[in-house]
């Protein structure tokens, strides 16, 4: 089987990086159990990689207004993946709304600010995880995968405030020094992390990129921008963190011991909300779940790739029931899991 990236991303730029429109497979998650594989889809042109997801691009500020950087929602809930640096406590979020030109075109949906809070902070990656509360779903980028990535393969940089730039990715695997401090962190400039594999793209970068998202050609986040790279004189070129460091330091940073909570459920990161492993005497196990489980819903959020458990279990809270909705053998089903504080 062709590998989900070479099949999904991989469209060559002549010139001023132009997307092709052949048809290519769409780069979705493995399908569930008993759901159909997708069907080929065209590769997105750069404008409609930015209509689909510049608004799902937030602005960030700190708590005095003063403008961070960006970040992206991953989820409809309300939860945004960002840069560590670029997220101070206390700060809000701003959706952006696409410029529009001249001619009459339907009304883009207007700019929401949220105050923010921070639910996980992933330093080693310099990553976070945020998450506001609307008052309706938001618009969402959806996961996808970093780990067939190619030289060449078409993406697309969003950054603050509301610029998008097509490009290519030019290198991989490439080395990166990273602060590891805040803004306005008396520490910042003195204490720093090396980080390999990372993500070189020919794109402009700056500031205002810094946390926003980077797209394949099918509309599916596979890293997130950080600064500008001036390291050896690489003036012009911007780095990524691959979403699959992002998939895995989620899962971690949001488990049920660094949360302090029981379930007993393990779900791969990697791939669909499928459950790989359920811990014997669990709350999980006494509610009917089994490994092979395909998460459909936990709590009130729809769950279609691994990590979106995670972020429903952040939510969850020791002493109350998580309903979780799930498909096996192709049916649909319901348990209500009772969540035991860890320890018990």
């Amino acid at each position: 089987m062709m590998s989900r990236s070479r099949i999904a991303g991989a469209v060559l730029f002549l010139a001023v990086a132009a997307f092709s429109a052949a048809p290519v497979r769409a780069g979705d998650a493995p399908p569930k159990e008993g759901v159909a594989e997708p069907q080929a889809v065209r590769a997105l042109t750069p404008d409609e990689i930015a209509r689909q997801c510049v608004p799902a691009t937030v602005m960030l500020a700190g708590s005095n207004g003063a403008a961070t950087g960006c970040g992206v929602v991953i989820h409809e809930a309300g939860y945004i993946l960002t840069a560590n640096g670029v997220a101070p406590d206390g700060g809000s979020a701003t959706t952006m709304t696409p410029k529009r030109g001249q001619a009459p075109q339907p009304p883009a949906p207007p700019a929401k600010k949220f105050t923010y809070r921070v639910i996980a902070r992933m330093p080693q990656i310099d990553a976070a995880l945020l998450k506001v509360d609307a008052d309706a779903a938001l618009a969402a980028v959806p996961l996808g995968w970093s780990d067939d990535l190619m030289l060449g393969e078409a993406i697309v940089a969003i950054g603050n405030p509301n610029t998008v730039s097509a490009g290519i990715i030019s290198g991989l695997d490439h080395g990166d020094v990273s602060p590891l401090a805040l803004p306005n962190d008396p520490r910042r400039g003195t204490t720093y992390s090396f980080r390999k594999g990372m993500i070189q793209t020919n794109t402009p970068g700056g500031t205002g990129s810094f946390g926003g998202p980077l797209i394949n050609s099918v509309g599916r986040l596979i890293g997130l921008i950080e600064a500008q790279n001036k390291t050896r004189g690489a003036i012009g070129v911007t780095l990524a963190v691959p979403i699959d460091r992002v998939r895995t330091a989620a899962a971690r940073a949001l488990s049920e011991k660094t949360l302090g909570l029981r379930v007993g459920l393990t779900v791969d990161p990697m791939q669909t909300a499928k459950i790989t492993a359920v811990e014997p005497g669990s709350p999980a196990e006494k509610a009917g779940l089994r490994a092979g489980d395909v998460l459909i819903q936990a709590g009130k959020m729809p769950v279609t790739d691994g990590v979106h458990y995670y972020l429903a279990l952040a939510a969850a809270k020791a002493g109350e029931p998580l309903p979780i909705e799930f498909q096996r053998d192709g049916k649909a089903q319901s348990v209500s899991v009772a969540v035991e504080k860890a320890g018990k």
